[in-house]
């Protein structure tokens, strides 16, 4: 969706370009630089913070991070290409000193507050000029700060839900607030265990507790050796993954990652290969989940190979495919492209997701793509 959420904002790097007129003049931050100081500092945070073992399978230092994301989000998707639009437009304004007073609050924060507890001078940075009911396309257009896409693109601005109203969706909440559990809240700290949560979004419970996918509240995290419940991605302690022993049994067992090719990789043990090597296990004892390292398989190559000596290897999905292995398993499976909305489907194998009907769906609740 082309909606850009104030995080993009809140994620501004450290690493200033200011310009000062003279000596008691503001600093400020050129828009131009916006998205070069997001990822920088999004990147400084991703990596220091280390609260998600599996990310750092394939973002293991800041320069790493900075080449995934400026390929993902800025060439793939482009960037905040919208919001600059919007402002050389005339229907968003944009405040450099309010952006550069905001970037150091932020660059300041603690792992827990940042990305969660926008500082107030980061509301000021994109104001919009739209009214309600006018055309828009992003949020920031908008005076209340939520364009409304579900139907249309482009879409109008509607009333933004108040702190403690029922919502949707985060985009809907007024500016610093975040849906959680169909309210927007606003933080204030991480909150305790038995509290609601948002499933995916851990950093919202407090210190030592994950958001549990089904229960959608904090508990606490699981030491290595516990019991787990695959429930979240921090749901086991840091350095640590919730494994299935292949009967159903989950345990938190330490991560350890492998970064030559050739080496035993174990989906059971925690052996893992080393994604920012452009390794991936290929998995040839299906009982015991365990394999040996080889270069990640692109567009067109073997992924599935049948017959006795069969074996399975994950396709490179920043490059949005999937193994592609025929029904019968008797012929080796490629890595293809996953496919658009209105496509049939099985599972694993669309861009968004496989409906009752098996055929693929957008999980986006937004019509501007």
């Amino acid at each position: 969706m082309k909606k850009i959420s104030l995080i993009l904002i809140s994620l501004l790097a450290f690493g200033l370009f200011w310009a000062c007129d003279d000596d008691t003049a503001a600093p400020s931050l050129a828009l131009e630089e916006v998205e070069t100081s997001y990822v920088a500092l999004m990147c400084e945070k991703f990596v220091g913070c280390q609260d998600n073992t599996m990310v750092s399978l394939f973002l293991n230092t800041e320069a790493a991070c900075v080449d995934f994301f400026e390929a993902e989000y800025v060439d793939e998707h482009g960037g905040i290409g919208d919001m600059i639009a919007a402002v050389n437009g005339g229907t968003v304004l944009y405040d450099a000193e309010a952006a550069y007073a905001c970037l150091e609050q932020q660059g300041a924060q603690s792992c827990q507050e940042f990305g969660n507890a926008d500082p107030v001078i980061c509301q000021d940075v994109f104001t919009g000029t739209v009214d309600d009911g006018g055309a828009c396309e992003i949020n920031e257009e908008c005076l209340s700060n939520y364009c409304d896409t579900s139907e249309a693109c482009p879409g109008v601005c509607a009333p933004a839900v108040a702190d403690g109203a029922s919502c949707d969706m985060s985009d809907e909440c007024m500016k610093g607030a975040k849906c959680i559990n169909g309210t927007c809240q606003t933080y204030v700290a991480g909150v305790a265990q038995g509290e609601d949560c948002e499933p995916g979004d851990d950093d919202w419970c407090a210190e030592g507790l994950f958001c549990h996918s089904e229960d959608e509240i904090c508990q606490p995290q699981v030491a290595v050796g516990g019991a787990c419940e695959d429930a979240g991605d921090q749901e086991c302690v840091y350095g640590s993954i919730c494994l299935d022993d292949g009967d159903d049994n989950y345990t938190c067992v330490a991560m350890t990652v492998v970064e030559t090719e050739n080496d035993v990789c174990s989906l059971q043990a925690g052996l893992m290969c080393a994604m920012y090597e452009d390794l991936a296990c290929q998995i040839d004892d299906f009982e015991l989940l365990t394999g040996t390292c080889v270069p990640i398989p692109r567009l067109g190559d073997t992924c599935f190979i049948a017959g006795e000596s069969m074996s399975m290897t994950q396709c490179d999905f920043f490059d949005k495919l999937y193994c592609d292995i025929p029904e019968d398993y008797q012929t080796d499976g490629v890595c293809a492209a996953l496919k658009a909305d209105g496509a049939a489907c099985t599972g694993g194998d669309c861009l968004g997701y496989c409906n009752e009907n098996n055929e693929c769906e957008s999980d986006s609740a937004s019509m501007c793509m």
